[in-house]
């Protein structure tokens, strides 16, 4: 027993030399001693500032060097892209639909983030009812990880801007033609 309380006093000694002791100011004098924890400095590194720089800008490739230009999607994942968006697009027209029918034929096409934004869509406000079948169009500023495509409706051409997520496109934005 001797030996186990013997180390718990070195432990206890070890940790108390770990911070700077200060007393308390009114204490008795058999009050023990507070210990603030000692913190490093990282000001007096070589080289070091407080506030760790921030990593270079992102993207589709990885770090941005400021002269490449993202990536754009695979013919394949175009296409794919495009269908998607015709789809959102088809269902988003069904106004012909009372309203949780309607929202639960759009609701699948949208990303967690920005289903709850389009929820309180009434459908009797939609001013689409028909889609040009082959219209989508892919815009020169997609990559493989974000897609802008233009589709023409009755109403005009929407933008729908998509996000890659576990390999398949979610609607992130429908966006009305201007006015």
């Amino acid at each position: 027993m001797h030996v186990l309380v013997g180390a718990s006093l070195i432990g206890v000694a070890t940790l108390a030399g770990c911070g700077q002791q200060t007393e308390r100011a009114g204490a008795p004098a058999d009050y023990p001693a507070y210990v603030q924890p000692a913190s490093p400095d990282i000001s007096s590194r070589p080289g070091s500032t407080s506030a760790a720089p921030a990593p270079p800008p992102l993207d589709d490739a990885g770090p941005d060097e400021g002269n490449a230009s993202p990536a754009p999607p695979e013919a394949d994942s175009a296409q794919q892209a495009r269908s998607r968006a015709t789809a959102l697009m088809r269902a988003f027209a069904r106004t012909d639909l009372p309203q949780e029918q309607w929202w639960d034929g759009v609701a699948g096409y949208f990303t967690p983030a920005a289903r709850p934004i389009y929820q309180s869509t009434d459908v009797a406000n939609v001013p689409v009812h028909k889609v040009v079948e082959g219209s989508a169009q892919l815009l020169p500023d997609s990559t493989k990880f974000r897609a802008a495509v233009t589709v023409d409706t009755d109403n005009g051409a929407y933008t729908v801007t998509l996000v890659r997520a576990d390999g398949d496109w979610l609607v992130d934005r429908a966006t009305p033609p201007k006015s």
